[in-house]
């Protein structure tokens, strides 16, 4: 083996260091009893920490488990493993966030960390944030209103048959398919903005009116009443209702507006020279003045792209504690 690997391998630390700590009774919670029997979580958990290290997409570190010796070594598998489907690190993922299990390896090892001691306590820290970016690209006005109306006349397509005008009918219909704004006019973008406004207003009219109807409970429909009172105001300057003529803001971008409804939670944001759409991340770390003491992360946190990072300082605080 020593021929095949160094001793200082990544492989060996996981294997010495980090499969020890995971315990398979750690996640009893996020499975139920019968159906087929699942991947061992004690696998899927090291396969996530190793697709990190190496920076691997899911069907990639698929692959790995499969035919990568010092994987399977690290996790203590026989070699004839057969490896399991890209999808499963999917379906993990989203258990881990079901039951409140996202930072389970990070607080497994930072605990580790502590116990050898190399994380001390009372020791001297940092914080500082950086952006995380959403999975939308920046769209202008217009294709914000329509994406808007998109996703939410896709949702409803169900209840067609019970919208109440013609016109709404001709709305659903219209909005339910993309649309290229590549070389219209300015007369034609003011017109288009318009009717997206009429349309927005008169769908949230009939919804308010349709209580046997689930509509309101939809997020897309929460949505794009966001984003009609973020766009539009009514003629006269007060917050626009749902039947008073309207007109578009003359500033609809920055902080707390929806920069895409297929991922409204997602804000633009700026901080030195990047701007990005997306979310913050705090990020804490040990610090040291001497040059051959290793700092390690001891928080993450995953803020609005908009929060002041000082409203942050207390939660870190009381997470330390």
């Amino acid at each position: 083996m020593d021929d095949f690997l160094r001793s200082d391998d990544i492989c060996f630390t996981i294997q010495k260091e980090i499969a020890p700590l995971i315990e398979i009774t750690d996640f009893e919670e996020m499975y139920q009893e019968g159906g087929r029997p699942p991947i061992s979580p004690r696998i899927l958990i090291l396969v996530l920490i190793m697709q990190y290290i190496e920076r691997l997409s899911d069907r990639a570190a698929a692959a790995n488990l499969r035919y990568r010796l010092d994987w399977k070594i690290a996790f203590g598998l026989e070699l004839d493993f057969a490896g399991i489907h890209p999808t499963t690190l999917v379906y993990f993922r989203e258990r881990l966030l079901a039951s409140n299990r996202a930072s389970y390896a990070f607080d497994k090892v930072l605990g580790h960390l502590s116990t050898v001691g190399l994380v001390k306590k009372n020791a001297k820290q940092r914080i500082d944030s950086t952006h995380v970016i959403g999975l939308v690209r920046e769209l202008s006005r217009i294709e914000l209103l329509h994406e808007t109306l998109r996703v939410f006349c896709q949702e409803i397509e169900p209840y067609k048959s019970q919208l109440t005008s013609s016109v709404l009918v001709d709305h659903l219909e219209y909005y339910s398919d993309k649309i290229s704004i590549r070389g219209i006019s300015d007369v034609q973008k003011e017109r288009f903005v318009k009717d997206a406004g009429q349309a927005m207003q008169g769908f949230i009219v009939w919804s308010e009116s349709t209580s046997e109807l689930p509509i309101k409970d939809l997020e897309s429909y929460k949505t794009l009443v966001t984003v009609f009172k973020q766009n539009f105001v009514n003629e006269e300057g007060d917050p626009p209702d749902s039947t008073n003529p309207i007109k578009l803001k003359n500033i609809a971008t920055g902080k707390d507006h929806v920069s895409s409804p297929h991922e409204p939670e997602a804000r633009y944001a700026n901080k030195g020279k990047k701007a990005w759409i997306g979310y913050k991340a705090q990020v804490a770390e040990t610090t040291s003045d001497s040059p051959e003491d290793i700092n390690f992360i001891t928080y993450i946190d995953v803020s609005p792209a908009t929060e002041y990072d000082g409203d942050t300082v207390q939660d870190f605080i009381s997470d330390q504690e």
